[in-house]
């Protein structure tokens, strides 16, 4: 049995340059997007996000992984918090997530000790058609990625992961590293051409303005970073890196948005209503931790329930969210 461990705080307490925690005002590309996504109603707004509204009723809406070849479930599965020490458990809760038809999972070696990949590898190899399959890298340079690549490949018994990403790229020194002639992209590019991997993604957690850079001087197929109604008020990777990432033809996957709210959030709100806040936004997936069969079903549901909030019902959310929008509970927007 794989014993629990905490969570990795890696995100945490890196020297990184001063930045403004608050915006002080709303600029003329975030009022323009938020205008945007509420006035022409719910059909609309779904077509500007890449919604592909379910065939029947009660499935679950798909989007594009930008230009990736997976149509992905609105709702995808992050496996950090994964309750890897019942292995019982976790393998039902994967199951469960694809027959209710989540179909990505998003992993890394960095949770839990390795435990979630070998979890996922464990549970639904046999299933390896019906997912999208992310995980992630926390080296820097060329030789420690490709190490971690074919080390993930043998947990997750899988001969391929369809996005590999540089993880947790938080300040301009990582991105640098990173992309350096020796650095991570360039074995994750080997690993490409060998078959290991199909495609390269980055993940931030808290600055915008160096995913935003890394979009400059990348071709990265994928980003995933924060996106709430909490998020909003704290360096919002919205207003700029996803609008961005959306015109270039890039998959946007978010992360944490029920994280804040789970840390000292209002009880008036609900994880559905976060749910659709962050699904209303350009999103091609939102990962979202689960560390129940009840939570499965129950963000299942939410998903399969969701339609485009609003103008009014987005700042209203975003409104009673600003209370806990603190680096207390968002602990990844510290520097």
């Amino acid at each position: 049995m794989v014993p629990i461990v905490p969570p990795p705080v890696y995100a945490r307490g890196l020297a990184e340059l001063p930045v403004p925690w608050y915006h002080a005002r709303m600029d003329t590309s975030r009022r323009e997007f938020l205008r945007q996504m509420g006035a022409a109603g719910v059909a609309m707004a779904a077509a500007k996000i890449g919604l592909s509204m379910p065939e029947k009723a009660g499935e679950m809406p798909k989007r594009k992984l930008g230009k990736m070849d997976w149509n992905a479930g609105v709702l995808a599965f992050g496996t950090a918090e994964l309750p890897v020490g019942d292995a019982d458990l976790t393998d039902r809760m994967l199951k469960t997530a694809l027959n209710l038809g989540i179909n990505y999972m998003d992993t890394a070696p960095s949770y839990q000790g390795f435990a979630c990949e070998i979890a996922i590898g464990r549970a639904i190899h046999g299933r390896r058609k019906e997912y999208f399959l992310a995980t992630k890298t926390l080296a820097r340079d060329k030789v420690g990625a490709i190490a971690e690549v074919d080390a993930s490949l043998k947990r997750l018994q899988t001969d391929h992961i369809d996005l590999l990403q540089i993880h947790s790229v938080n300040n301009m020194q990582n991105l640098d590293a990173a992309l350096s002639e020796g650095g991570a992209v360039h074995g994750l590019e080997e690993a490409k051409k060998a078959g290991k991997i199909r495609h390269i993604g980055i993940t931030g957690h808290t600055r915008p303005e160096v995913i935003l850079e890394a979009l400059k001087r990348y071709k990265f197929d994928s980003i995933l970073v924060p996106v709430s109604a909490a998020d909003f008020h704290v360096n919002d990777f919205a207003e700029k890196v996803i609008p961005k990432a959306k015109e270039m033809g890039i998959s946007i996957a978010g992360m944490k948005s029920l994280k804040g709210w789970q840390n000292g959030g209002s009880r008036s709100l609900t994880a559905t209503q976060l749910l659709h806040y962050a699904m209303s936004l350009p999103v091609c997936a939102l990962t979202c931790g689960m560390t129940t069969l009840e939570q499965v079903k129950s963000n299942v549901e939410a998903a399969r329930s969701f339609k485009s909030l609003s103008d009014s019902d987005l700042a209203a959310l975003r409104s009673t969210a600003k209370q806990w929008a603190t680096t207390q509970n968002l602990w990844w927007k510290r520097t």
